[in-house]
Order: C-alpha cells, then sequence, then structure tokens
C-alpha cells in the first residue's frame, strides 16, 4: 500500500506498507448424517430418506444404482438435491423401496472418503470401522438408517372340505380289526400357512380346539 503525504509548504512525501494477510485455513472435514420419515416398511410403502451434509459440497453423487451410498434389502432412487438450509447444511433426498416378499432388515449408509468441501476436505465420517480403509475415520451412528421391513405377500385361503372313512372293529370280540381314517387335511388346501385349529365330530355341534404338535400319529382325539 503506498501513501502519499503533502505537507502544508508543498513538500510530499511517499511512503509503502507492505500488508501481509494470513489467510483462514479449512481444515474441518465435513459431515453426513442420514434420516428416514419412515422406521418400518410393509409391503407398498416407500421412506424418504434425507443426508444432511454438514457444509456445502458438489460430488456427493447417487444415480439411482451406484455412486457414494451403500444400500441393502431394496432400491434406493436418485438424489434430488434440495439445497443450503438456513445453517448452511447441504440436503439431499431419495426415496428407498423395500424388496419384495422381504423380512430382512434393510440399511442405507454412507463410508469416510465419498465426498468433500469447498477446500477439499473429504468426509472422515463412516458407517463401520470395516466400511473402508480411510485414515483416521470416525465411526458414526447418524452415517447408517436401518429399516425393518415386511413385505410378505399373503395369499388368501381356499380352503376345501375333506372326509375320510373309518371302521369299527366287529366279529367275536372284535376279532375284525377295524381301521383309522387316513390322509391330510391340508393336502388340497391352498394359501398362506393353513393350520388345522380344531376337529369335530359330525354328529356334535361344537369343535374340539386342536392341541399344538397334533399330527397323525399324536395329539387331540375326540
Amino acid at each position: 500500500v503506498t501513501v502519499t503525504r503533502t505537507d502544508a509548504g508543498g513538500l510530499t512525501v511517499t511512503d509503502t506498507f507492505l500488508i501481509i494477510v494470513n489467510p483462514v485455513v479449512d481444515a474441518t472435514p465435513p459431515k453426513i448424517a442420514i434420516s428416514s420419515n419412515q422406521s418400518s416398511l410393509s409391503t407398498g410403502q416407500t421412506a424418504t430418506i434425507t443426508f444432511t451434509v454438514s457444509e456445502a459440497t458438489n460430488n456427493f453423487a447417487w444415480n439411482g444404482s451406484s455412486g457414494d451410498i451403500v444400500v441393502t434389502g431394496g432400491s434406493l432412487s436418485a438424489l434430488t438435491s434440495v439445497g443450503l438450509n438456513a445453517a448452511g447444511e447441504d440436503i439431499y433426498t431419495a426415496v428407498f423401496t423395500p424388496l419384495a416378499n422381504s423380512t430382512t432388515p434393510a440399511t442405507i449408509a454412507v463410508a469416510a472418503g465419498k465426498f468433500t468441501d469447498a477446500a477439499n476436505n473429504q468426509n472422515l465420517d463412516t458407517y463401520s470401522n470395516s466400511a473402508d480403509t480411510v485414515a483416521n475415520h470416525v465411526v458414526e451412528t447418524n452415517n447408517i438408517v436401518t429399516l425393518s421391513v415386511n413385505t410378505t405377500v399373503v395369499t388368501a385361503l381356499n380352503l376345501t372340505n375333506d372326509t375320510a372313512t373309518a371302521l369299527e372293529a366287529s366279529g367275536i370280540v372284535n376279532a375284525t380289526a377295524g381301521t383309522n381314517p387316513t390322509g391330510s387335511v391340508l393336502g388340497n388346501d391352498t394359501g398362506t400357512s393353513p393350520t388345522v385349529t380344531g376337529i369335530q365330530v359330525l354328529s356334535a355341534s361344537t369343535a374340539t380346539a386342536v392341541n399344538a404338535g397334533t399330527n397323525s400319529t399324536s395329539g387331540t382325539s375326540i
């Protein structure tokens, strides 16, 4: 900076000053927090997953099948950039759809070393010690979301009446042996997990509840 001074007598003096500015270096790595608007999903349901980055980033990516996110138990749509919020956090969202006919929990996670801030600091937060090999990474619980899933398809029961014949022993001193009815009462029924809950003599007005473990040789008798 050059400063020129002139006194009352017209004498001019010029001074030169060197100003050194020490810039503030950003050495703070960005972080990410993942959240979901649902904790459990059933058939036909989806969850909106929100990714909150602690500061602006332009290289956090997911195209719907590959990128910086680890997805299990379903599919995640491409990221939608919401932009910076009032706190300067960079917000992204995506929609998660669970696998059909599944009861396996689903996870959405981000490991360390997946994105950087404007100063080229990479994120060091991760969801598991084994998720990456980035030096000095830090495991954070909000780097992963786990959703319970039950998309099991229940098929309507289609039950068919069953008949079987029993012959009573006969002859002198019941010398002629009788026969018990045989067969599976569920063999001609369809649907999700049909079970026998009771048995009833045709002449009876009510059924006898079936004991646990009833089968062809043990269980409930009437």
